[in-house]
């Protein structure tokens, strides 16, 4: 059972709406979910692009000789996974978080077993 529980303190005064205890703890299910599909869509477009980086690796690299050329390709790869990975862990725990505290009950009482959110 749910319920939605108007608050007017802050974050760190929360009671619990249904035994009034002060033992609350935060849920953020959307957030570490939409961080980790953030990661792997990142990810994955990274990799996707990194093609793109690994020519860009080469060409710097390529002034190395052979194994600059080599191991300027894996870097620019490995660096377009990175960033991309990261980019997408930022956008996913954002909007994970909007959902968090939008629509998901993110809030649990340890005393009761009571889940509620605050609006």
């Amino acid at each position: 059972m749910t319920e939605e529980f108007i608050q007017t303190h802050s974050e760190s005064e929360l009671i619990c709406p249904r035994c009034g205890s002060v033992h609350i703890q935060k849920r953020n299910f959307g957030k570490k979910a939409g961080g980790t599909i953030g990661t792997v869509a990142g990810v994955t477009a990274g990799a996707a692009s990194a093609m793109g980086g690994a020519e860009l690796g080469a060409a710097v690299g390529a002034i190395g000789g052979p194994l600059g050329f080599a191991l300027g390709s894996l870097a620019g790869a490995i660096l377009g996974g990175l960033m991309g990975g990261a980019a997408g862990c930022s956008v996913g725990t954002s909007l994970g978080e909007v959902v968090d505290n939008k629509v998901l009950d993110n809030y649990h009482c340890t005393t009761c077993d009571f889940s509620f959110s605050v609006r």
